[in-house]
């Protein structure tokens, strides 16, 4: 049984606020691992490298391979497990509240509870982000990588709305947020 190493980076000023987080985890050779996937706040990019996993879904009683890519919104509730084998990587960008829909014109709403393979929700836009991800070398070029293609989203990223702003507060002071800090943030 493989232990889950987890390395979190933060992104760059241009890009903190959309992305609260990159994160990076792996197992090593030999690894196997099933893990659930617990509630969390976020709209997630996760991509696979090397592809190699299963998703047992609860609701639907089904196993599935999963994508290269995937988008999964955020979870309200445990709604699957992922079952990983050998030596698994997978590099995951951690959107803030309100910011996909910005970047990429979906709402979270219609992403909530479930995850999707990232081509259905983005289309061409992924076309060779997987190649390029695995071509990096190590996890900083990774990034590096990433912030390119999220910054060419940033020009043309739609205004923040007040609820989002005020999501992103909540989430940061961990709910113990201030009026006052809550209008600075706006």
């Amino acid at each position: 049984l493989g232990m889950e190493q987890v390395q979190r980076f933060a992104p760059s000023p241009a890009l903190s606020q959309f992305v609260a987080s990159y994160e990076y985890r792996s197992v090593p050779i030999g690894g196997y691992l099933i893990r659930p996937v617990w509630a969390r706040p976020h709209v997630t990019l996760q991509i696979f490298l090397p592809h190699n996993g299963e998703a047992y879904e609860y609701e639907s009683r089904r196993t599935w391979l999963l994508p290269r890519t995937l988008i999964v919104g955020a979870i309200t509730h445990r709604i699957s497990d992922l079952a990983l084998r050998g030596n698994h990587r997978i590099f995951i960008v951690v959107f803030r509240p309100g910011t996909f829909v910005r970047l990429f014109g979906v709402p979270a709403s219609e992403l909530t509870d479930h995850g999707y393979a990232a081509f259905v929700v983005l289309g061409k836009r992924m076309a060779g982000m997987v190649e390029q991800l695995e071509g990096a070398g190590d996890v900083p070029a990774m990034i590096v990588t990433m912030e390119q293609f999220l910054l060419q989203q940033v020009s043309t990223a739609a205004p923040a709305e007040p609820v989002h702003v005020a999501a992103s507060h909540l989430l940061r002071t961990h709910g113990a947020g201030r009026v006052a800090g809550l209008i600075r943030d706006s």
